[in-house]
Order: C-alpha cells, then sequence, then structure tokens
C-alpha cells in the first residue's frame, strides 16, 4: 500500500496526535495503535472487507497502557460462526449489543465489559417461539497457557472466569458467544402458566382445547394400569 492510498484510507481517522513536517508524517505511538485497529476492522491487506470476526482479535503485544475499548453490534451470522458446523445452539440470536474494554498487565490480560441481546427460542411446553432479552456484565482474566496439562483438575468459582492464550493475539469472539450462552434459561416458557401441548393430538391448549379425554395419571405410574391383581 503506497502513501497516497494509505493517507486516502486513513484521513477520516486522523487527528490532532498526527501532523506533517515536510514531506514526513508523523503519529503518535497511541495514534498509530487506534488507528491501525480502526483499519483492520474495515480493510485486510487484499482490500477486501474484513469481517467482525477478524476484528476481535486484539493484539496484546500493542496494547496500549489505557487498553483497547470496543464498541459494536453483531447479529445471528456471527453467532452461528462460534459453533462447528451442524451444531447450531438450539436459540437464534437477533441482535447483541457489546461494551467492553480490554487491559494487560504484565501477561494477564483482562477483559471486562457487558452485553445486551435478544433471542428467539421455542417454549420448552408448546413450542411457540419466544423472544427474550438477555443482558450480563462479565469479567475474564486470561493468562498464558502453560506447556503441561494437567489430567485431573478441580476448578473453583474463580477459575471459571479464568482462559488462557498463545501468541501475541486475543479471540475475543469465543469469550462473548460463550456469555450468550450461559444467559439462555435453561427452560424458556412463554408464560410461567403455560398449558403446553396436548399429548394426544398436539393441539396448542394455550389458544383452544380439544376434546381428547384425559386422565389424571402420572405417566410414569400409566404401567401399573396393567397389572392384573388376582383375587
Amino acid at each position: 500500500m503506497n502513501f497516497l492510498t494509505f493517507y486516502r484510507i486513513a484521513s477520516p481517522f486522523l487527528s490532532s496526535s498526527i501532523w506533517f513536517k515536510g514531506a514526513k508524517l508523523y503519529l503518535t505511538m497511541r495514534t498509530i495503535y487506534n488507528l491501525l485497529a480502526r483499519l483492520t476492522r474495515r480493510v485486510n491487506l487484499t482490500g477486501q472487507h474484513d469481517s467482525m470476526a477478524d476484528s476481535l482479535k486484539v493484539n496484546i503485544a500493542i496494547l496500549p497502557d489505557v487498553g483497547l475499548h470496543l464498541v459494536f453490534s453483531e447479529g445471528p451470522e456471527w453467532f452461528e460462526r462460534c459453533f462447528l458446523p451442524g451444531a447450531p445452539p438450539d436459540f437464534i440470536l437477533n441482535r447483541v449489543d457489546v461494551d467492553c474494554l480490554v487491559t494487560r498487565s504484565g501477561s494477564t490480560v483482562l477483559v471486562r465489559g457487558g452485553l445486551n441481546g435478544k433471542i428467539s427460542a421455542p417454549c420448552s411446553r408448546c413450542l411457540e417461539t419466544v423472544s427474550l432479552n438477555v443482558g450480563a456484565d462479565f469479567l475474564y482474566t486470561l493468562l498464558p497457557a502453560k506447556a503441561e496439562i494437567q489430567e485431573e483438575l478441580e476448578l473453583s468459582a474463580e477459575d471459571l472466569e479464568t482462559g488462557y492464550y498463545t501468541g501475541d493475539f486475543i479471540d475475543l469472539a469465543p469469550l462473548l458467544c460463550e456469555q450468550l450462552v450461559l444467559q439462555v434459561p435453561m427452560k424458556v416458557l412463554c408464560a410461567d402458566d403455560c398449558k403446553g401441548l396436548c399429548p394426544r393430538c398436539g393441539e396448542n391448549l394455550n389458544s383452544m382445547s380439544c376434546s381428547c379425554r384425559r386422565e389424571d395419571v402420572d405417566p410414569r405410574l400409566a404401567v401399573l394400569r396393567n397389572i392384573k391383581v388376582k383375587k
């Protein structure tokens, strides 16, 4: 990339910390990092548009002392890329708004922030689609990965918020996707008093009744009705 191309792309992000002297361009180290961080979210080395998945890979080797503040919104396509092909989650992410700060102290990296999103999931009783708001604050402590791996390890509550990284780049996408999954209720209900489906005809009992005969028998004990007792 020549200078004119670089300046044309970078010009929307230029600030008072960038100045010219003669034919030379002077930039402070903080401005260089902020500029590169914004450019990598817009173009890659081939000039094509980069994806949000790549822009969430933070280079901790050039992380500023004040940290890196990320604010962005994403939708279902970004979320689906967090999972293996053929193994999608049991809910759909409509939208998520993320605000987080990545800081570093020595080799320890802290990822602190919050997210708010909206998901769609089937009701556990009637299978109707339910729209839910989810949100949470999070804090991850990331440490350099150790060479040795212990076969058995007892985890504490603090260990659940501790991760490990290798190299100079940290991918925030898996951490954020994990937080979204953790916020979804184990049992999604459209309402606390949802009547569910008729076990015989499958009719949604919330919208209409059916003429199926109902017997108030615990299905776990239904097999006992076939037992004949000799008198």
